[in-house]
This record gives structure tokens, sequence and C-alpha cells, in this order.
């Protein structure tokens, strides 16, 4: 599975990790598993850490200017479990950092703050962290 989901409770953290090939479909089931999951508390930290990612296969139906893509759609489906809080993206990569930027501002203004950084500690400085913490994985 190219995606793993973890959700913190102490400190309260988020954790999707993507690896090898990804897809949107992918992608939109990690986000969901999240955002969705009970114990999710909206404004709660997000380390999104792609350093394992080695492809990103999206149509421009998926992410692009079509009116409303399916991002557009997930984001806008997760707006009230996504407001507030930071999403740090962690990636070398500059089409999947700037996707995910691109992504992140989709949907309503949800007064997320979403940053990329190409070394994990930098995140999780940005997240007020030190490290990570222990975390359980929701999905898959």
């Amino acid at each position: 599975m190219p995606y793993r989901v973890l959700l913190s409770t102490s400190p309260p953290l988020g954790q999707i990790e993507l690896s090898g090939a990804v897809s949107w479909a992918e992608i939109d089931a990690a986000l969901r598993a999240l955002y969705g999951d009970p114990a999710w508390p909206p404004g709660t930290g997000v380390l999104l850490d792609a350093r394992a990612v080695a492809a990103v296969r999206v149509t421009p139906g998926e992410v692009g200017p079509e009116a409303p893509s399916a991002a557009e759609a997930t984001m806008t489906a997760l707006a009230g479990a996504r407001a507030g809080g930071r999403t740090a993206v962690v990636s070398r990569d500059l089409l999947f950092v700037s996707l995910a930027v691109v992504v992140g501002g989709l949907g309503p203004p949800t007064g997320r703050e979403v940053r990329a950084f190409a070394e994990v500690e930098d995140a999780l400085a940005f997240l007020g962290l030190a490290a990570l913490p222990e975390a359980g994985v929701v999905a898959p």
C-alpha cells in the first residue's frame, strides 16, 4: 500500500506517509482516512511525509483546472475537519511539493497553513514538535 495514516493524541499530530508511485485515489484515501477519523480534532497539525514517493500519477480531471476537480471536491468535503492548524509537507520533489500546496489551498478557506520542507526536522519545528510522537495506525 503506498500510504499509511497515523494519529497521535499526545501531543496531537496526524501523519500521512506516502511511498512508491502514488495516484490521486491513494492520496484522497489517505486524506479521508485522517480527516474522517472519529478521533481527529480539527486544528491538529499534520505531517505529510512524501520523501519515499517515486512517482505521482494524477490527471487534469483529478487535480487540474476543471471545476470542480476531484481534489477540490475532496478538500471541500473535508473543509470542517481541516480547519485551523498547520500542515508540513516533507519532500525534495518539486512536483509533489507544488501539488500538495495547490491541493491544500483548494476548497473553502480553512485557515490551515501549509508549508513544504526538505528535512523532517524543519517540518517538526514548524509543527512545534521536537520529535515524532508515538502514533496509532488509522489506515490502511
